[in-house]
């Protein structure tokens, strides 16, 4: 079975009603740009999408190849996350059979999408400002300390997943 394309995700995506099994996801509506496309966040091996629901913002991350004992490694750090209930990190449900694309369910993330700017937005817009820019560095400081203290590591922090 031949892993869904960046393409595939964008049709898919555009009726929620039909690709997912979620009841959450089936009633969402995806982000969509002036022409009607949906809007991706693409990285190394994910797609994220923003869905409007009841009110609240989601975001689903679809997979761009079959990681090695995906299931087992997010349900690893999902109950590691909930256990440590730190305020910075955002839970998610690894959903197996995700989304539907051509009548096979591939895995995705489901989690609450987070308003922001990252890093490197943030900084652009605070370089004048050293007393911002000193907020930051502790911020981050205690951002790392506490995920050190914790025994956890993210593994992929960079600006635009901060």
């Amino acid at each position: 079975m031949a892993w869904p394309s960046l393409l595939d995700y964008q049709q898919a995506v555009l009726n929620p009603s039909m690709c997912f099994k979620d009841p959450q996801l089936r009633n969402a509506n995806p982000k969509l740009n002036k022409l009607g496309l949906a809007l991706p966040i693409s990285g190394g091996n994910a797609s994220v999408y923003q869905f409007a629901s009841n009110g609240s913002n989601l975001a689903v991350k679809c997979f761009s190849n079959k990681l090695p004992n995906q299931e087992k490694r997010y349900k690893a750090i999902s109950d590691r996350l909930k256990s440590l209930k730190l305020p910075f990190m955002v839970d998610f449900e690894f959903l197996n059979e995700g989304i539907r694309i051509e009548n096979n369910y591939y895995p995705i993330l489901k989690m609450d999408w987070i308003d922001g700017d990252t890093l490197d937005v943030h900084i652009e817009k605070n370089k004048e400002s050293k007393a911002g820019l000193w907020s930051l560095v502790r911020q981050f400081l205690e951002l790392s300390q506490k995920i050190r203290s914790s025994g956890i590591a993210h593994g992929d922090l960079q600006h635009g997943n901060i």
